[in-house]
């Protein structure tokens, strides 16, 4: 779980100085493989608004799938998809993103 406060449209818009706050809960399943470095891995993220003036609600959800491949004991890779989908909108976008990541553990 995680607290989110941003700002957006600062000197566009007259409530741009209201913070956007969220609560993002994400789950995420990793299986390990022995004797393998691949890891495949699925997770699915809510972001709900907490101080939305039209009621708070779910307005986006993340769902990826990815597979980590081990270097080291310091050093991984993951080539992941994630779909991102917009709730509660009268034009919802959805959003496919293909990815990469390096991560280093100290």
């Amino acid at each position: 779980s995680r607290f989110q406060s941003q700002y957006t449209d600062l000197y566009t818009s007259e409530n741009g100085f209201i913070p956007k706050n969220y609560n993002r809960n994400k789950l995420t399943i990793e299986y390990r493989l022995k004797n393998n470095p691949y890891s495949p891995s699925l997770s699915a993220e809510m972001f709900y608004q907490l101080n939305n003036p039209e009621g708070n609600n779910i307005n986006k959800g993340r769902y990826s799938a990815g597979l980590k491949r081990k270097i080291n004991n310091r050093n991984s890779v993951e080539l992941f998809y994630m779909l991102q989908s917009e709730y509660n909108r009268k034009n919802p976008q959805n959003i496919s993103i293909i990815g990469f990541s390096y991560n280093f553990d100290l």
